[in-house]
């Protein structure tokens, strides 16, 4: 698991011609960069959802003032239209409030996971020099080597 997702993990910048013929439909681009992109692409939603949801807010307080003055003047009627309309602006500013905050929480997954990988990456050497170790030292003190290998 350990080299094939660090060789996914960080693609190489300038490929060789082969490898370039032999990676013909792979993806051209690391996971890494990958991730970066959709976490742009979502900060960039949740910020127009959260932007949509202010303007719903500021809607719904003109609504309010105007109900307030519709009941404050014995226009039941009006007041109770208006009050209908409010009702569903704050749920739509609702749903959109949730819509944003579930972007913002994917947007934190994908962070978690792409410093997770940037982890694995860090770790693989040292996981494969505790496997050659591990390998060397079999012949000599084997019960070390399976500790080794149990680790790694």
């Amino acid at each position: 698991m350990g080299n094939r997702f660090v060789e996914k993990w960080k693609k190489d910048k300038d490929p060789s011609v082969v490898s370039k013929i032999k990676n013909i439909g792979k993806p051209s681009e690391g996971l890494k960069e990958k991730i970066g992109q959709v976490t742009q692409r979502i900060d960039s939603q949740t910020r127009s959802l959260d932007a949509a949801a202010k303007r719903f807010e500021l809607r719904g307080n003109g609504l309010f003032q105007r109900i307030v003055k519709a009941i404050s003047e014995r226009d039941e009627a009006r007041a109770n239209i208006l009050a209908t309309e409010l009702a569903e602006i704050r749920k739509v500013g609702k749903m959109i409030s949730n819509a944003s905050l579930a972007l913002q929480s994917v947007s934190m997954r994908l962070n978690t996971v792409s410093e997770l990988g940037d982890v694995v990456t860090i770790l693989n050497p040292a996981k494969n020099l505790l496997s050659t170790i591990s390998s060397e030292m079999g012949s000599v003190m084997p019960e070390a080597s399976q500790e080794l290998g149990n680790i790694g």
